[in-house]
């Protein structure tokens, strides 16, 4: 893992908590200095993307090819307590979080403190640095991109773990 997404997820951690066979990251950053990543997933290699840069709640978090560029990309891990982080967008400074309309469809949320808008990034295959995201209210479920898809567009969902390739998401570091 990388320097920069190790600080990212630990800054002040004292250490990861292990959970069978997978390790709790946990992110505890100040507001002031945000370090922002990308979400990229597995079987795609595209990024978690706020749908066309959309400022306000309930726009849909989506898969798309990864840009350099887009502030819609990139998000800021902040620690929630008790193991758990809030997603925060850049371009939007919202929330990700399941929205209570959508089936399960993930969406960019003003930010509350709700079990909806907190996760668990999980360590799921350390030598390539692969993570699960999972909402803290439902531990069996994962961040998801569905059906494998290759499209840019797709819509991310929360939907049961699997440990498949399109479940897992690698967290890079971005330059702001």
């Amino acid at each position: 893992m990388s320097r920069i997404v190790r600080a990212a997820l630990a800054i002040g951690a004292s250490a990861a908590v292990l959970v069978g066979s997978a390790t709790t990251a946990y992110a505890d950053q100040s507001t002031d200095n945000p370090s922002f990543v990308r979400l990229r997933a597995e079987h795609s290699d595209k990024c978690l993307t706020i749908e066309n840069a959309r400022i306000g709640s309930g726009a849909h978090a989506v898969q798309q090819s990864c840009s350099d560029d887009l502030d819609n990309q990139l998000f800021d891990l902040r620690s929630s307590g008790e193991g758990k982080i809030s997603v925060w967008a850049k371009h939007s400074g919202r929330c990700l979080g399941s929205g209570s309309n959508t089936d399960w469809d993930v969406e960019q949320l003003w930010c509350i403190d709700n079990s909806g808008q907190h996760w668990r990034v999980i360590l799921v295959e350390v030598a390539k640095d692969l993570y699960e995201l999972r909402p803290a209210y439902t531990p069996v479920d994962c961040l998801t991109i569905p059906n494998f898809s290759q499209a840019d567009g797709t819509r991310a969902r929360t939907l049961k773990c699997t440990g498949d390739s399109n479940q897992r998401w690698r967290i890079q570091p971005a330059t702001s």
